[in-house]
């Protein structure tokens, strides 16, 4: 009679090595359609950088409002003897001016556009580099924002 041997197999086999390249492909598809979607990592992070460089040209637009502010002040209380007039929509121009003129503000890739006319409401649109847009609106000394879009990708 001939003994049956049992034999040790080592290594692994092909069926588990087919099972394991193709969890290896579906792992691989999902990771690849959460990183380039719509709603992927790629399109937030884009959308991020966009509203973090906005939201500091808003906060530079603040600053230089106040700074108008402190100036305007200035001007009227302190150098009161030239007997110049002043009103709120010389106020509101003064801010709309340092604004425009900013040289910090297009290094974070926006651009501030509008007119500086001396009105009792000036609107200036700031638009980053992948062209979302935030509306800046300056009236009564006081600069409010309004608006945010984020580029259409």
């Amino acid at each position: 009679m001939k003994e049956n041997k049992i034999r040790e197999e080592k290594g692994i086999t092909l069926i588990a090595l087919v099972i394991t390249i193709i969890v290896l492909i579906i792992l691989a598809g999902v990771s690849i359609a959460m990183l380039s979607s719509d709603k992927g990592v790629l399109t937030r992070t884009g959308e991020a950088i966009a509203r973090q460089q906005l939201g500091v040209a808003q906060d530079k637009c603040v600053i230089l409002a106040s700074e108008a502010v402190e100036a305007y002040y200035y001007d009227v209380y302190v150098n009161t003897a030239t007997g110049t007039q002043f009103s709120a929509n010389d106020l509101n121009k003064k801010i709309a001016d340092a604004i425009l003129a900013d040289t910090e503000i297009p290094t974070l890739g926006v651009k501030v556009t509008g007119t500086s006319t001396s009105a009792a409401t000036i609107t200036l649109t700031l638009t980053y580099t992948d062209g979302s847009t935030v509306t800046a609106t300056v009236a009564n000394g006081k600069v409010t924002f309004s608006g945010f879009k984020l580029a259409q990708s």
